[in-house]
């Protein structure tokens, strides 16, 4: 491979690195569109599309039914195909179950029992299924007045980010806390053997009564109740990792709870709405005593 080849393909490989993060955005923004759309879509056409998405599994699993049936159809007359999946055994490549009747004869079964089961369900729940329609419009006429609550999660993966950093600088630092030990070994009687020493002081402090005996190095670790206590100290902080993500995960639930509690209870939509319905529920959540053990208390319940 030439120099030059080899240049173009770092600058190739610099210029995607360049072009990713405005290609993240992008995608973030589209996703950000499309969700809008979907929710107003969903105050005004929530009974259709829920009935066109159920009306499109099931034609999509019929499609899948007949095109097994095809496929097991024309290997009929295939040389080979008609060995059964014991007689084949375990075979590393997969594709090769594709060229066996059988292998499609079972997908046909699992299908079809599968648009039994949705057609089944489809016909004794269609009375749950005209609530959740309903529910799911008014979901979204108090996603329209909270509209705030589309980026909530935004701040609480920020305060997820910083647990999780704190976690991790917490861990590194216990984890490389240890110290050099050093140990007395001997070769001739020493009243000092095994015991923990400094390779400077034991020199000039020990060298008649123990000639023959050196401080040298044993381990890494710490003889300290700082350093006995180190692996408690590890699970102790693994725990309240758990706590905390817990808590800013419930933090979070409790915010937008209270925010369309508020928009729930206000007989007036337009005028009783709180101007920022969403900050002023993470304030009751955060000032409210109550709200906070609770939820304190979930965390270690959920964390244990």
């Amino acid at each position: 491979m030439s120099e030059k080849t080899i240049k173009n393909q770092k600058f190739c490989s610099c210029g995607d690195i360049k072009h990713q993060p405005v290609s993240s955005c992008s995608c973030l923004l589209i996703a950000v569109v499309l969700s809008l759309i979907f929710i107003v879509l969903l105050r005004y056409l929530a009974g259709i599309m829920v009935w066109v998405m159920i009306v499109m599994v099931i034609a999509v699993v019929a499609y899948g039914i007949v095109h097994c049936s095809v496929k097991y159809v024309s290997l009929k007359d295939t040389p080979g195909a008609n060995i059964t999946l014991q007689q084949l055994g375990f075979q590393p490549d997969f594709s090769v179950y594709l060229h066996i009747r059988q292998t499609w004869l079972a997908f046909i079964i699992i299908l079809a029992i599968l648009e039994f089961i949705i057609i089944i369900l489809l016909i004794f729940l269609r009375n749950r299924i005209r609530i959740a329609v309903e529910l799911m419009k008014e979901a979204s006429r108090a996603v329209g007045y909270v509209m705030s609550s589309l980026f909530y999660p935004i701040f609480t993966f920020f305060l997820l980010t910083i647990v999780i950093a704190y976690w991790g600088v917490t861990a590194v630092f216990l984890s490389t806390s240890s110290e050099p030990v050093y140990k007395v070994f001997n070769e001739t009687v020493c009243p000092h053997a095994r015991e923990t020493c400094i390779p400077e002081v034991f020199m000039h402090n020990h060298s008649t009564d123990c000639p023959q005996s050196e401080c040298l190095f044993a381990f890494y670790g710490g003889e300290t109740p700082y350093h006995k206590y180190l692996i408690f100290l590890q699970f102790y902080n693994v725990f309240l990792f758990f706590w905390c993500a817990n808590f800013v995960t419930a933090l979070g639930q409790m915010t937008l709870a209270g925010a369309f509690a508020s928009y729930y209870w206000a007989p007036n939509k337009t005028k009783d709405m709180p101007a920022f319905p969403l900050c002023a529920s993470l304030g009751r959540s955060l000032r409210s005593g109550f709200r906070k053990r609770c939820m304190h208390y979930a965390c270690v319940l959920r964390t244990i």
